[in-house]
């Protein structure tokens, strides 16, 4: 008994150093690809991994290194919770790095709206989530769909409308008449706006024949804004000399977008909606 455990002692030593001795090359590649991240060498990560078809990648911290052995020659190294790496080891023995997660670095934005909408998880493969971003018309689909659900920043409303005969727009006697529309506008969003980012545009008829029998002409022109909080609503009138104040819409000078945060509309759903459409 006694020479068959001295017997087995060196069998499972040699076991024992086989695996330290390829975990050692396991943590070694794997720090190298770290010190190439970090350092944002691209051509160099090709070379592990070959099929990484990044234009930035993440920084990797290397102070909590751990390896899962898959099995068939191959290895999950985990630099932390977010990410990964797994590497296979080819016919000459050495590793190549053939998936990760959280390696790549993606627009923060378009990641955050594919996460948020369901297209993509902190759980599927770097690769994974490039080949879905690059989906452009998902994300048409998705600007249209939340356009359609969401409402103008600033509702209008057309109030009283006066027409005064004998003064001009200041007031003062003339030929011509004046009229005038008030016009009410309501912050619908839960950001302010302020008078500067928008102005209520509007046509009028106007007259220059001799006999004022009938408006010669049709003018534009625009009022400004006011600042306006959340839920607030503001009036504003409206001038023009004759009469005819028509086609009155709010027209803004900077995007419309910007007034809304869409993520609170998100549900998490819509890129299943979004495939759903497609059949």
């Amino acid at each position: 008994m006694k020479k068959l455990i001295l017997f087995a002692l060196p069998f499972m030593l040699l076991l024992s150093c086989g695996k330290s001795s390829e975990s050692n090359k396991v943590i070694t590649t794997a720090e190298t690809f770290a010190r190439y991240a970090n350092n944002n060498h691209l051509d160099s990560i090709k070379m592990i991994y070959p099929t990484a078809d990044f234009d930035s990648v993440a920084r990797i911290s290397i102070d909590s290194i751990s390896v899962k052995d898959l099995g068939n020659l191959q290895y999950r190294v985990n630099f932390n919770p977010s990410q990964w790496i797994e590497l296979k080891e080819k016919e000459d023995g050495s590793l190549t790095v053939v998936g990760s997660r959280g390696v790549a670095a993606f627009p923060p934005e378009k990641y955050r709206i594919a996460l948020q909408t369901g297209m993509v998880a902190d759980s599927i493969s770097d690769l994974k989530v490039k080949q879905l971003l690059n989906d452009s018309t998902y994300f048409s689909w998705l600007n249209d769909r939340i356009k359609s659900q969401t409402k103008e920043p600033i509702a209008l409303t057309q109030g009283k409308r006066t027409l005064k005969h004998g003064v001009d727009l200041q007031g003062r006697p003339c030929e011509g008449s004046v009229e005038r529309l008030e016009c009410t506008v309501t912050n619908t969003t839960e950001r302010p706006i302020a008078g500067k980012d928008y102005a209520i545009t509007y046509t009028y008829s106007y007259y220059t024949c001799s006999d004022g029998s009938s408006p010669d002409g049709r003018a534009r022109d625009r009022k400004l804004g006011v600042d306006l909080a959340p839920g607030e609503s503001a009036k504003i009138t409206l001038a023009a000399m004759d009469y005819g104040i028509k086609n009155v819409a709010v027209k803004f000078n900077v995007p419309v977008d910007s007034f809304y945060d869409a993520s609170k509309s998100y549900t998490g759903k819509e890129y299943a909606e979004y495939l759903n459409s497609k059949k």
